[in-house]
């Protein structure tokens, strides 16, 4: 077991979701951590809630404040730990309203010690329902890793996916309202099961909305095949949101030559790669646009109650086949580099994003985290429990060759250490910090230098 162990720190908690959309950020956030003398517990939410239980006090970094959450924030907060959030999907929103009822429940204020806000915009909408001290705006680290000081971390996976795939249009979908893993019906269970639902409009908002995207969905369809035709000099990637049924894409696709779907790595080494992104109502139009990378709304049904303004006001806006298809072909016809984000957008992007310039976000979270009053504890680990646990992971390993699950595919520790690597590389940082596997998909992010 860990020497880190044994030695008297503060810990942090670091639970992920869903691999592709967290990865590379939550290690950033671990090795920022690591590098002040924290020992960072960093894995599948699962792991990380069950070691936080087991484990010394420290903070536990939740990625929402969601109302199923609360029994164990309340569980975490009387073992001494802190509990502070970042919401995932706090980003785009249908509306403050919405956003506030469904993921910021009124219970928890009582248990929280922050809620991280992604930009003054999101800060204000939260403080209408927690205490205002509490909500800091920081910016998000999955935006850090796209900033042009760190996405050097992305050009060596950039370049593997051209050789492979030569140029590339990325069609980004998010249609798990109707294409989802558990079905129609299992998408709407999962509000039920997350007394979500407050209302019986509440309901039927949900209804309505998964209507509006099968139509989307059957229009996005048509719209690969079509822009594989008429783009023969391109492969275009169908990448399925990580809640989608991926299974679905591929029988749609089979066909149709040069088209892929590909769900594998976090959406910024295939935006760093792509000529142009294809998207509707996704928080992907502006992760490519903080990336220099042209991006196009397809909108071939349109409709206020659920269209995202924040995203598409960052992209080139299409209603139909032909405008997207003229669209690309005009932005195609010159080198991507030439894109240059207009002054009006650089203003939005600062009013919703902190931290696109001067501190990362993973450093003001850091920051603030150094704010709370969190013992330094050690954890006492028998020889026979680390020597067993050691075997455990070798045994898992050995056994653990097939994807793992869709949400959270197999990671072994030299993919965290590798990560750490390329963010030590390219920031001139980290470089004592290493990273070492306590159980499955669960791992230490530590520093013996700190």
């Amino acid at each position: 077991m860990s020497k880190a162990f044994g030695r008297p720190r503060k810990w942090l908690y670091l639970p992920m979701e869903i691999k592709v959309r967290e990865f590379e950020s939550k290690v950033l956030v671990a090795a920022e951590a690591a590098e002040r003398g924290y020992n960072v517990v960093l894995g599948v939410k699962n792991r990380v809630l069950r070691w936080a239980h087991d484990g010394p006090a420290g903070i536990y970094f939740y990625k929402d404040g969601s109302e199923i959450m609360l029994p164990d924030f309340r569980s975490l907060r009387e073992q001494g730990h802190r509990i502070v959030v970042h919401d995932e999907e706090g980003l785009v929103v249908f509306s403050p309203e919405i956003f506030m009822s469904q993921r910021v429940p009124a219970e928890l204020d009582a248990v929280l010690d922050i809620f991280f806000a992604w930009g003054d915009w999101q800060a204000r909408m939260l403080r209408t329902g927690v205490t205002p001290a509490k909500v800091v705006p920081t910016g998000h680290p999955r935006f850090d890793i796209l900033r042009k000081d760190l996405r050097g971390v992305f050009d060596g996976h950039a370049r593997a996916l051209r050789e492979q795939y030569g140029r590339m249009i990325l069609v980004n979908t998010n249609f798990g309202a109707w294409n989802h893993q558990l079905g129609p019906e299992g998408y709407i269970d999962l509000f039920r099961s997350h007394n979500m639902f407050k209302s019986k409009a509440d309901e039927d908002f949900r209804y309505r909305y998964q209507a509006h995207v099968k139509v989307l969905f059957e229009s996005y369809v048509q719209a690969v095949k079509r822009l594989c035709a008429e783009f023969p000099d391109h492969t275009v990637i169908v990448r399925p949101h990580p809640v989608e049924n991926y299974e679905v894409w591929e029988d749609l696709m089979r066909d149709t030559p040069r088209a892929v779907v590909c769900d594998r790595g976090t959406v910024a080494r295939w935006i760093h790669a792509a000529d142009a992104v294809v998207h509707t109502n996704c928080t992907t139009a502006i992760e490519a646009t903080a990336m220099d990378t042209p991006v196009f709304a397809y909108l071939p049904v349109s409709d206020p109650e659920f269209d995202s303004e924040l995203p598409n006001a960052f992209s080139m806006q299409v209603f139909d086949e032909d405008s997207l298809v003229a669209g690309l072909r005009e932005t195609l016809a010159v080198p991507k580099d030439s894109f240059v984000l207009p002054d009006n957008l650089r203003e939005l992007m600062n009013e919703y994003l902190t931290g696109m310039d001067g501190d990362w976000a993973a450093t003001r979270i850091m920051d603030a985290c150094d704010g709370l009053d969190v013992p330094e504890l050690s954890h006492r680990v028998s020889c026979f429990a680390g020597l067993a646990n050691r075997f455990r992971i070798w045994q898992q390993r050995r056994a653990f060759t097939d994807k793992g699950g869709q949400k959270f595919p197999s990671t072994f520790v030299e993919e965290v250490q590798q990560v750490i690597g390329e963010f030590a590389t390219v920031s001139g940082r980290f470089e004592g910090v290493r990273a070492e596997a306590l159980h499955r998909n669960l791992f230490l992010v530590s520093s013996d230098q700190a």
